[in-house]
């Protein structure tokens, strides 16, 4: 797979030089004090963030406070020295920081709170000032602090279906005959024989609805007990070796030669709650009039709402005008802003996920979505074909959060959770704290190399 071919298969054009639409923000009333889009994407020391922020549903002292956080040049640590700049950028959430040293209007601060959940996984009470800084978040690029210089790389490296497509090229490596083809390009569209995934003469075998609850080393390498769907029983697998790439909580659960210390290291990978939905809709017209691609939606269920990431490859193709039917994706994070950690967060906001109902999950999707096609003056109902919600409850692994994790508890603790247990070898982003394909992969050749040393 070569993915720098997304460098053409991505229509990096299609939204904001065909379309003539931009990024920008949705206020929902329930949050504000009315319902609004501002097209627009504010950025620090933009020359075009007062003009943006004039259009805000927020008081007066709230924009002019926003104005002055976007555009001015405040050093709000003023008096500190260097010591004491950094240990309170590494110590202090960027919430705080707003709140009670820059001292932000209410409403300005709600502006903000999502600003990191979407990438982050939690809302900026849960974010370092340092890592604010990072992601160039504004009212702090003049508190003195060191900048890393990093090279921003544009978003897309993406299939259609996400990182699915490389799942279903992995199986088809290790399947031969499962799909046809044989590149990243027709993998797309490549119809999968499912009754192949588990016959008795592959190589490799692959077994779905099979659930592990229990590995365990024993004198001819290791035996794994699994429970098949529908099945009251247990079925046993031996094999000289076993890689673990699941849950590592789960791992601390189901192997119970793992020695304490490294069960405890496991369990530190608390997964983030969200939600994704999928919207089929009839055309892009709405998102034409209101001028917007993507919308930052602060305070509101989805804090994401935006037209899919266009990407013509293999013979899928995304649409090409407005008219044609397309995709809006929309992402809630369901972590809790209460919490005394990021991992208390992510706990207290999966209860609450689990917590609704289907219909009260679509309720609250189709309530926002309404609320957004209203101020195009359009009916959401009537361009709605279908949807899909897509609940993950335990969803990206946990990543390092520098308010609780300094680099030295990292290190200590991935150490420890990477640890084989006799002959099995644990894998999977988990263990990396590293949401992300790349942790994934690199996790996977590590574990492999320990197996086959």
């Amino acid at each position: 797979m070569d993915y720098t071919k997304f460098e053409q298969y991505f229509a990096q054009d299609l939204y904001k030089k065909d379309w003539q639409l931009k990024k920008g923000a949705f206020f929902t009333a329930g949050a504000f004090s009315k319902a609004a889009v501002v097209p627009g994407l504010l950025e620090a020391d933009s020359e075009e963030a007062g003009g943006i922020i004039a259009q805000f549903p927020l008081s007066e002292e709230g924009k002019q406070a926003l104005v002055r956080l976007y555009t001015g040049q405040a050093d709000y640590l003023k008096g500190m020295k260097k010591r004491q700049r950094l240990e309170f950028a590494e110590t202090t959430s960027y919430y705080d920081f707003l709140k009670d040293t820059v001292k932000l209007p209410a409403d300005a601060l709600d502006y903000l709170k999502d600003l990191s959940s979407e990438y982050w996984g939690h809302p900026i009470n849960a974010l370092s000032v340092t890592d604010a800084l990072a992601e160039g978040y504004p009212g702090v690029q003049h508190l003195g602090l060191p900048e890393e210089e990093e090279e921003e790389e544009p978003y897309i490296y993406h299939f259609p279906d996400g990182n699915a497509s490389v799942a279903r090229l992995l199986v088809r490596k290790l399947i031969p005959g499962i799909a046809p083809g044989n590149t990243m390009e027709d993998i797309v569209l490549a119809k999968f024989d499912y009754q192949k995934l588990d016959l008795a003469d592959n190589p490799v075998r692959i077994r779905l609805n099979s659930t592990a609850l229990l590995a365990e080393n024993n004198n001819e390498g290791v035996a794994v007990a699994y429970l098949k769907r529908g099945s009251e029983n247990l079925t046993q697998v031996q094999a000289k070796k076993c890689i673990f790439a699941g849950h590592s909580a789960l791992a601390a659960r189901i192997i119970p030669q793992m020695r304490n210390p490294q069960k405890e290291a496991e369990l530190t990978c608390v997964k983030v709650p969200m939600l994704y939905a999928k919207m089929l809709v009839k055309n892009a017209q709405a998102f034409k009039k209101l001028g917007v691609y993507s919308l930052y939606a602060p305070c509101s269920p989805y804090c994401l709402v935006q037209l899919d990431d266009p990407v013509n490859i293999g013979g899928y193709e995304a649409p090409k005008s407005t008219d044609e039917p397309i995709i809006v994706h929309a992402v809630r994070i369901a972590t809790d802003f209460e919490g005394a950690t990021a991992r208390d967060k992510y706990r207290s906001g999966r209860r609450k996920l689990y917590a609704q109902q289907y219909d009260a999950l679509k309720a609250q999707l189709l309530d926002q979505m309404r609320e957004l096609y209203k101020l195009a003056g359009e009916n959401f109902d009537d361009v709605l074909v279908d949807l899909t919600l897509n609940r993950w409850a335990h969803g990206y692994s946990y990543e390092q959060t520098t308010l609780w994790d300094s680099d030295a508890v990292t290190e200590k603790t991935t150490e420890a959770m990477r640890e084989p247990i006799g002959n099995i070898f644990m894998a999977g982003s988990d263990v990396g704290w590293m949401p992300y394909l790349q942790g994934a992969v690199d996790e996977a050749y590590r574990a492999v190399k320990q197996a086959l040393a």
